[in-house]
This record gives structure tokens, sequence and C-alpha cells, in this order.
């Protein structure tokens, strides 16, 4: 089921199955199977991987692959805030944490949710500056994942 669309935002679909409302002007690319959108205007960056079928307490899952990506991605300063379990249909884990990125305080949250048997992980990053304000968007983006079909 489709969440509702505000003017601005449309929904992107994953070849694999999946669907997701992002901010309409917004770039998108692949790394591997990573699916990113960002911001043109700023370092904001929405990001989606599809892990397929993994077994597993998403919270476990979310803080044994943490050093894998936070090495991957390289971040500077990497400060882990919270390790949290969430509601979200077979499951979920929220991942909030902060970094640096040249000569900006970044902070990000990564939610691990079940959804159809596979496990899926959507990244949100944005400046330390704009966290409390940009809220209102993770709020629209999370209940807008959903797959096709």
């Amino acid at each position: 089921m489709e969440y509702g669309l505000v003017a601005g935002w449309t929904y992107f679909r994953d070849p694999s199955g999946f669907h997701v409302a992002v901010p309409q002007p917004w770039l998108m690319s692949r790394v591997g199977p990573l699916v990113c959108f960002r911001d043109p205007s700023s370092p904001k960056a929405i990001a989606v991987v599809d892990r397929g079928s993994v077994a597993g307490d998403p919270a476990r899952l979310l803080a044994d692959g943490e050093p894998v990506w936070r090495d991957a991605a390289q971040l500077t300063g990497y400060q882990r805030l919270s390790l949290t379990n969430a509601q979200y249909n077979e499951g979920a884990a929220d991942l909030e944490y902060t970094y640096q990125r040249d000569d900006t305080a970044m902070h990000g949250k990564n939610r691990l949710l079940r959804l159809d048997g596979r496990v899926f992980i959507v990244f949100w990053l944005t400046t330390e500056f704009s966290w409390s304000a940009d809220q209102a968007l993770v709020n629209f983006l999370q209940p807008s994942f959903g797959l096709d079909g």
C-alpha cells in the first residue's frame, strides 16, 4: 500500500520491488546494492539497501553491521547516540549517530526493518544543525517505505 504524497515528493520504485517517497529534485545514484538520493543543495541524503532474507534480531543485526558500514563510509568522529527497537511490520530497529564531514557536523539514523521476509536498511543523513527541523521529512519518509505487488 502506498502512503499519500504531498507536493514536491514522488515515489521511487526499485526493480527489486521496494518503493519509497523521495523529494522530487533529489538526485538518485547507485553504489553497488545501495540506492542513494541526495539533495543537490545540501548534504541531506536518503539511502536504501535490500539485504535480502537475513535472520536475527533487528537491533542485533544493526549493531553487528555497524563497524562494517561505518568503516566503509569512513565516518570521522563517529559516535553512536542510540540503538533502539522500533515498531514496523515484522520488526525494526533504529541506530542514531553523529559524525564529522569536513567542517560540518552530521547526524544520521539507520532503520533496519523486516518486510515480507526481507531485511532493508533505510539511511537518513542531514546536518546536526538541521536534525530537529528535518524530523518532518523523516516522519514522512519512514511510513512511505513498502513493497510493490
